[in-house]
């Protein structure tokens, strides 16, 4: 099994996890978790996008997510990761914030269109 691209994750409530490209993980630190992320591989490098997102609550119990999906689920569209639903029609992780993360993957020539309401912010990575 190759490690290449793979992250590591280790928390107080338990969690093991190894992350591989195109999985999700949301961790919700609530009242109190300690936990790192860190290169799976003592050889191989890691490529990962972590995001912090405030949320608007406080003490709430930790949680932790973590899912995978098709690569092909964000050609063309842009795939929901995070969201404020906590069963959305496809999986997604919830998070304490009116705030949502998608992915897409666009081919040549294509391109999308995604309204932002008055108000609202947008940021592309």
């Amino acid at each position: 099994m190759s490690w290449r691209a793979a992250s590591a994750h280790r928390d107080s409530m338990g969690e093991k996890h190894v992350l591989r490209p195109n999985m999700i993980q949301a961790m919700s630190a609530g009242n109190g978790v300690i936990h790192s992320e860190f290169n799976a591989s003592q050889t191989e490098p890691v490529h990962l996008l972590q995001v912090w997102i405030t949320p608007v609550v406080e003490d709430v119990a930790p949680r932790y997510q973590q899912f995978g999906y098709d690569p092909s689920e964000k050609q063309g569209r842009l795939r929901l990761l995070v969201g404020t639903e906590e069963n959305p029609p496809e999986p997604a992780a919830f998070i304490h914030q009116d705030a949502r993360a998608y992915a897409s993957v666009l081919g040549p020539g294509q391109s999308l269109e995604q309204p932002i309401a008055r108000g609202r912010h947008a940021w592309v990575q």
